[in-house]
């Protein structure tokens, strides 16, 4: 994405007090608490019912019960897809993104984060050439470098 970044922003599903709803991490996702409780309790309920309703029709057409359980299993996955469909439909994303240009305070403040982290940020000269040269089509090396430079003007700052 030249210039431009797509950003995750406050999310839009607040309270009606105005206070913000609990957020979980769900498989790299953020969900809310409250809409994931729901939905696993409608994913639950239509899975079953697809289960148990194919299990009763079908064990008066097949041989054996066996056989009827396992043509019902194979429904009630079907549920779960049913499910997994009318949960997307009643339960919004709470997240709103935006593009926008790039903010170099933004990338900045966010690599002062990261070189506080235990190992810190290292040189972009220690890079293969293949990271440096995706990290120029990502519009990331020059912040990269700028980073690095204010570093190093600090360090000999300190020094004198």
């Amino acid at each position: 994405m030249d210039a431009q970044s797509v950003r995750a922003t406050a999310p839009s599903g607040a309270k009606p007090d105005g206070a913000a709803w609990p957020y979980a991490e769900v498989w790299g996702d953020t969900v809310v608490l409250k809409d994931l409780g729901k939905s696993v309790v409608i994913g639950a309920v239509i899975a079953l019912a697809c289960y148990f309703a194919a299990r009763w029709i079908l064990s008066g057409f097949v041989a054996t019960p066996q056989v009827a359980k396992t043509y019902a299993m194979l429904f009630g996955l079907i549920g779960c897809i049913i499910a997994g469909a009318v949960c997307a439909r009643l339960f919004a994303p709470k997240r709103d993104l935006s593009e926008q240009a790039h903010d170099d305070a933004w990338r900045e403040a966010t690599l002062e984060k990261l070189a506080m982290e235990a190992g810190g940020l290292g040189r972009i000269a220690d890079l293969p050439a293949s990271v440096q040269t995706e990290m120029r089509e990502l519009d990331l090396y020059d912040s990269f470098v700028r980073y690095e430079a204010k570093l190093t003007t600090q360090a000999e700052g300190a020094r004198v």
